[in-house]
């Protein structure tokens, strides 16, 4: 796996071996949510949920973000956002080595909010409007929220279409929902 584009751009970075715990998402997957996205990073907060390799949070970084936090709690995930981290020499990176609920209460209590947000769980994991609705409850979010989901299906976000704009694409067998406010 590499960086896209960015100051990080042709990186290496390492992600966990194991595709049967983490499943990394392909560069030309993530090189079209960025495309996407495209300047909507600069001086945002990030929030990448599910980090696995921490590659989302880590173009982002590279894209001008102000800062990621990294949530996973696979101990091989852990260590290549550790080392990803120090081999770019990042400075604004924050990882939490915990399961998804008590890292966002973590994070709740702290009082941080975040700009632009990647949930990217195992795909037998139904919790994005769990999180989604955790995460806007607790006040998480600043105003202009961007959140980016990918599954392996198309998600009902029927309840979200009230107070996001929704688009949804589809790359292979990878969906990409991104809920903007």
């Amino acid at each position: 796996m590499r960086i896209i584009g960015g100051i990080y751009r042709s990186r290496i970075i390492v992600y966990p071996g194991d595709e049967n715990v983490v499943r990394p998402t392909k560069d030309r997957v993530r090189e079209s949510v960025f495309s996407i996205l495209q300047y909507e990073i600069i001086n945002k907060d990030v929030l990448d949920i599910f980090a696995g390799s921490g590659a989302y949070g880590l173009e982002s970084l590279s894209r001008g973000a102000k800062s990621a936090t990294f949530i996973d709690n696979y101990s091989d995930s852990i260590r290549c956002i550790k080392e990803n981290v120090k081999n770019l020499k990042i400075d604004d990176a924050f990882i939490i080595d915990n399961d998804y609920l008590p890292a966002l209460e973590k994070l709740a209590r702290s009082g941080k909010q975040f700009d632009l947000i990647f949930l990217d769980p195992p795909y037998r994991l139904d919790v994005y409007a769990e999180i989604i609705n955790f995460l806007i409850n607790k006040n998480m979010t600043k105003e202009n929220v961007i959140f980016v989901l990918e599954s392996d299906h198309v998600l009902d976000i029927e309840n979200f279409k009230k107070i996001f704009r929704v688009k949804e694409y589809q790359y292979g067998k990878n969906f990409i929902t991104v809920l903007r406010k």
